[in-house]
This record gives C-alpha cells, sequence and structure tokens, in this order.
C-alpha cells in the first residue's frame, strides 16, 4: 500500500522502515501505544481498498449517518448498516470515527436538522474555540492525543496573520489541521460562503435535513484535526448521498389485495 503513495509523490521510501511492512505509515499503531478500540486485535489498522485508516474511519461515518437519517423510514434494513459502520471504524481503529459519529447520533436526536442557523454558526464555534485554545495553552508536546491535536490545530491558527486567513500566503505545518488546509486552499470567505450555500439551504425532504445536519456535524468537528474529510474517497461519497436526498421519496406501503362484493346480490 506505501509503494501506492511514494508513486503519487505522497510519500516517501523511507516510511517502509517506520512500520517494518508494506503498510501506511497510519496502518500500524506504535507499539508504545497500542491499539485504542478492542486491542487484542493487534496494533494493525485495516484500511482495504482505501489503502490508510484514516479514510476507511471516515467511510464509516459517513455510512452510519446515512444510517441513521434512514432510522424512521426503515429501522431494520438501517440498524444493519449502522452495526457493519461500526465494525469497520473498529477494524480502523478511528477513534475519531467513533467520536464523531456518536456526535452525529446526538446532533441527530435533537432539533439541530432544521436549526440552519446553527448550522450555520457551528464552524464558527469551533474555529474560534481553536484559536482560544491557542492563545491560552501553555506550551506542551504535540502527540498523537486529541488534546494533543486540539493543541496543534489552535497554536498553528492563532498564529496566522490576515494573509494567511484569506488564503494568500503559504503556512507550513498544516497538515493535522483540517481548517488550516481548508483556509490555505480556499480563503476564510470563500470557505465560509460556500458553507451558508448548504447551511441556510431550504430542505425539499426532511431525510435532507438529516442528512445535511449529520455531514455538517461530522465535517465541522473533523476538520479540527484533520483534512482527510476532504478526500475524494469518502467525500464522493457523502457528497453524493446528500444529493440523493435531495429528491428521496420513501416507497409507498403496499395495499393489501382486499375482495370486493357488490352492493346488490341478486336474489
Amino acid at each position: 500500500m506505501i509503494g501506492y503513495y511514494v508513486n503519487k509523490g505522497g510519500a516517501d521510501r523511507s516510511q517502509l522502515s517506520v512500520t517494518g511492512t508494506h503498510l501506511f505509515v497510519s496502518g500500524v499503531r506504535p507499539s508504545s501505544e497500542g491499539r485504542s478500540l478492542l486491542p487484542a486485535l493487534g496494533d494493525h489498522r485495516v484500511s482495504s481498498l482505501f489503502l490508510e485508516p484514516v479514510s476507511a474511519g471516515n467511510f464509516a461515518v459517513v455510512a452510519a449517518l446515512w444510517a441513521m437519517a434512514r432510522l424512521p423510514a426503515q429501522p431494520r434494513r438501517h440498524y444493519a448498516v449502522l452495526a457493519l459502520a461500526v465494525v469497520v471504524a473498529v477494524l480502523a481503529d478511528s477513534r475519531l470515527a467513533i467520536g464523531s459519529g456518536l456526535c452525529v447520533a446526538l446532533a441527530l436526536g435533537t432539533p439541530l436538522p432544521r436549526a440552519r442557523a446553527a448550522l450555520l454558526a457551528l464552524p464558527l464555534v469551533l474555529v474560534a474555540a481553536l484559536v482560544l485554545i491557542g492563545w491560552t495553552s501553555a506550551p506542551r508536546a504535540i502527540d498523537d492525543t486529541l488534546g494533543g491535536r486540539l493543541y496543534s490545530s489552535g497554536t498553528l491558527l492563532a498564529s496566522w496573520n490576515v494573509a494567511q486567513w484569506l488564503g494568500v500566503a503559504w503556512s507550513q505545518g498544516i497538515e493535522d489541521s483540517g481548517y488550516a488546509q481548508l483556509f490555505t486552499g480556499l480563503g476564510v470567505l470563500p470557505a465560509a460562503a460556500l458553507w451558508s450555500l448548504v447551511a441556510l439551504r431550504t430542505e425539499p425532504t426532511a431525510l435532507a435535513e438529516r442528512v445535511r445536519c449529520g455531514l455538517a456535524v461530522y465535517l465541522a468537528l473533523s476538520l479540527c484535526i484533520t483534512g482527510s474529510v476532504l478526500s475524494i474517497k469518502t467525500g464522493a461519497l457523502a457528497w453524493f448521498l446528500y444529493g440523493a436526498s435531495q429528491t428521496f421519496l420513501p416507497r409507498a406501503p403496499a395495499r393489501r389485495a382486499t375482495a370486493r362484493f357488490s352492493a346488490s346480490v341478486p336474489a
């Protein structure tokens, strides 16, 4: 798997010695850290056709949020999809998938799917919180824990100047901050405009409202520590499902055959 990334220029051959395998560098948990979900499965993080486990975890969240959005209509079928999504997240040892999936489940159980203003403000609140973390936190080592990743993202954003926020100046060290990657590529103003187009849209179906809410929570939270959600491997699937929900019409219940008798019965 690492050979694919080396050939396309996204990794260096020196990474082959990091894990001692042909897996991507994140495909094996360091022995000092170990697997977080079901340690008995070992340090290998399953990635399957996604080539690296982060995208496998993202796929699990997208599948889970679609299943949760569809639960009111077809609970039995989509509970099965939800269970399979959890299995994928556990095999990939994706802590982010489990955490963001739980947040999506909580959000879908509230009035948030219809609260367009709240969805619009969600990334603004999270970015402001990251900057506040960067300003107020004491210097610390950056590690692979949630606190370490939030600290890394927050200190980076807090150090930016106006040109970097507008996306006209490059910034180093944006790999572990999804918002930094997004703003470096687009700028904060175009990114906010694109977000508002979706957040403030009047959805034609209740399913579209639930899918939009789930995707908004998933994206806004994940971008705090990673830009992997922007990858076409799972981003395309998420966008497709959101589009499909716009015109989704539930199947009409089958009519039960009943015998009809004439009102007039001959003598």
